[in-house]
């Protein structure tokens, strides 16, 4: 089809375009405002050797601790991605999980140096959610500290974590307004074409 028939087409199908753009922008607005409440845990954790043996083996035993530290950091960030694990949690905030592998989805951990993990969570309620903070917390605790232990007996690695920022999710209305007119052009223009498309073929 020609450049020219193509401005055409979406002049001819003009009103079906503009209508499109209103009824997603009002969508979009009306959504803004009945979506349902949501909120988002912020928690961060940081991961430190602990009761090292004395040893004059090793000179680099201070790089080869660092190294060991950004390990286990790394390790944690994969195990909140894991169902297994996020049932762990849950069962341990003694909280019902909706579908344990779409509850998975919303642990967002992410590595952001080699001692510290950050992770984002969000759950439509407040309660459950600070429940599942500190559960988190203390679910990776213990993993951690057994993950390796000294020849006491004493764990080789420990976790610090400050108390989570939790706070409610929102979206500018006018944001998701814009969103939805811009959906809406595409949808319409769309709908032209194919319009265009079945006239032609009949």
């Amino acid at each position: 089809m020609h450049p020219k028939n193509y401005i055409q087409v979406v002049l001819r199908h003009k009103f079906t375009i503009v209508a499109c753009i209103i009824l997603c922008g009002l969508a979009a607005l009306i959504y803004a405002y009945a979506k349902p409440q949501a909120f988002s845990s912020n928690i961060s954790m940081s991961f430190h050797r602990v009761n090292k043996e004395a040893t004059a083996d090793y000179q680099y035993d201070n790089y080869y601790a660092g190294k060991a530290v950004e390990i286990v950091s790394n390790t944690v960030a994969g195990w909140l991605q894991t169902p297994n694990i996020v049932q762990e949690i849950y069962t341990e905030a003694n909280v019902a999980p909706d579908d344990i592998y779409k509850d998975a989805k919303k642990f967002k951990p992410k590595q952001v140096s080699a001692h510290q993990v950050e992770m984002r969570l969000t759950n439509k309620n407040r309660q459950d959610l600070e429940k599942l903070s500190k559960a988190t917390v203390d679910v990776m605790k213990n993993k951690v500290a057994s993950l390796e232990v000294t020849n006491e007996q004493k764990n080789a690695f420990d976790v610090i974590s400050e108390d989570p920022i939790i706070t409610e999710v929102k979206y500018s209305p006018l944001m998701l307004t814009l969103i939805g007119l811009v959906a809406g052009l595409f949808v319409g223009i769309g709908l032209a074409f194919l319009w265009e498309y079945f006239r032609e073929e009949n």
